[in-house]
């Protein structure tokens, strides 16, 4: 019964050639057997890669290296699945194809990638023996990926939790002011432009309230003591005031002010006539 399938690519059946052409000269890598590779052929490319180069060896028990005893739906399905097995423990990489594809023929370029990728481990000599010893032992390559992503993620995910429970603390601390003003930064040249900017100084306040409160003491009505007092002192600056007019001043006009007329008046004696030839303002005669 014919089957409809898309044509290999050319290109991926020579690089299939290129690879193991290298390697083993039997069977013969014809483009029709690469296009659609059936199972006996492969089986015959595995036991001949095996003896040749020993990758893969010991993989196989002696009845699976004869393709005869090989013919099983189940067994050719078994053998594939251990070269699968190999190449992904060896190479680290995981294979997307699948041992019932390749048996019914449906996927000939992902069965030549698998051809290339063991070219590839002998060609670079990657050590299988370890990658058998896991295959016999019955253990499946990532078979714990899905677990370990899924532990990846949780603890991705706590992280990101203790993270935005962490973040309305680190708000609160950011948003609480400093004790000093000497602890508030300011850009370098930039105090007094932002001075308007600053938060309220808690020493500060404390001052400006006892600034407050002193002007209120100062502000209030004054007792009977200090009227008292207030009083006292303008009476003496008038004291000193009137003292000070009475006072005659030198040189000032106040020295020409005549003290006020007696009540009964003062005889005088009479002064001698003075010479008319002398003024009283001429200088004296000096003697010959």
């Amino acid at each position: 019964m014919a089957t409809n399938s898309t044509p290999i690519n050319p290109d991926i059946v020579k690089r299939t050639k290129g690879s193991l052409g290298t390697l083993i000269t039997k069977p013969a890598l014809t483009d029709k057997l690469l296009g659609k590779p059936p199972f006996r052929f492969l089986h015959d490319i595995m036991t001949e890669i095996l003896r040749n180069t020993g990758f893969m060896r010991g993989l196989f028990s002696e009845e699976e290296m004869y393709s005869e005893n090989v013919k099983d739906k189940e067994k050719k399905l078994i053998f594939l699945q251990k070269v699968i097995d190999v190449l992904m423990f060896a190479t680290g990489q995981k294979l997307k194809v699948k041992p019932s594809r390749i048996v019914a023929g449906a996927e000939p370029e992902k069965t030549n990638e698998m051809l290339q990728l063991i070219a590839y481990c002998v060609q670079k000599k990657i050590d299988s023996s370890e990658a058998v010893k896991r295959v016999l032992k019955g253990e499946k390559p990532f078979s714990g990926q899905e677990k370990a992503e899924e532990k990846v993620k949780a603890s991705s995910q706590r992280e990101v939790k203790e993270k935005v429970g962490k973040k309305p603390e680190q708000r609160e601390d950011e948003n609480e002011l400093p004790a000093t003003t000497s602890q508030i930064k300011l850009p370098e040249n930039e105090g007094d432009r932002h001075r308007g900017d600053r938060p309220p100084d808690p020493s500060g306040d404390a001052d400006r309230k006892k600034r407050g409160e002193r002007s209120k003491r100062e502000r209030r009505d004054p007792s009977e003591e200090e009227v008292g007092k207030k009083r006292d002192s303008s009476e003496d600056r008038h004291k000193r005031r009137e003292a000070s007019e009475e006072r005659p001043i030198r040189g000032s006009s106040r020295d020409s002010r005549r003290p006020p007329a007696p009540k009964h008046p003062v005889q005088r004696e009479a002064s001698p006539p003075q010479s008319d030839k002398v003024d009283q303002y001429d200088p004296p005669v000096e003697a010959s």
